[in-house]
């Protein structure tokens, strides 16, 4: 009923009615529906982060869109603009300063758009931690990499890479009841 998942969709792909969610084609599989949702009723894989295996030790986490080359060591995902609160703040936590790289390509991306896809996300955890007196310079940022450092990966077709776990899941709320399936 919230319809924040269908709100947040940079490509309205998500077809909320009074009780069902449809997924359209059009779904580039950002996450910001993940990141929406206050019941944490969707997974969009790629997302999947156990904060304390990616920093062991440590002090910068880089966290980059999975169209950055590989092999620059950051924590990669499908899209920055994905990156719920609690994902966010659950690095924090780790003990690291927490570094979103933007490339420059968030402007031109489907997912992105004018505003960096991440920020209003970044400025509600930043907020936060201000609240409890982490000081700025140990508060997650954006940071720009100069224009040309990489080039991002043709390779990647993000709704390949995501699997159907959210097609899955939006044709289970779809399908009646009577339908639905039993356990044995």
């Amino acid at each position: 009923k919230c319809r924040a998942c269908a709100a947040v969709c940079p490509t309205q792909a998500i077809e909320a009615g009074p009780q069902t969610l449809a997924l359209g084609a059009g779904c580039t599989g950002c996450g910001r529906c993940q990141a929406a949702c206050p019941s944490a009723a969707l997974e969009v894989k790629g997302f999947e982060i156990d904060a304390e295996a990616v920093i062991s030790g440590h002090a910068i986490v880089n966290v980059e869109c999975q169209r950055a080359p590989a092999g620059s060591g950051a924590l990669r995902v499908p899209c920055l603009g994905g990156l719920s609160d609690s994902t966010l703040l659950s690095l924090c936590a780790a003990q690291a300063r927490v570094v979103l790289v933007d490339r420059g390509w968030c402007g031109t991306c489907e997912s992105g758009g004018a505003a960096h896809p991440a920020q209003a996300t970044l400025d509600r955890v930043n907020g936060w931690l201000a609240q409890v007196g982490v000081p700025a310079p140990l508060r997650p940022c954006i940071a720009p990499v100069a224009p040309g450092a990489a080039t991002q990966r043709a390779d990647i077709d993000p709704m390949q890479s995501q699997g159907r776990a959210r097609r899955g899941f939006f044709a289970a709320l779809a399908r009646p009841a009577s339908e639905a399936p039993h356990s044995a």
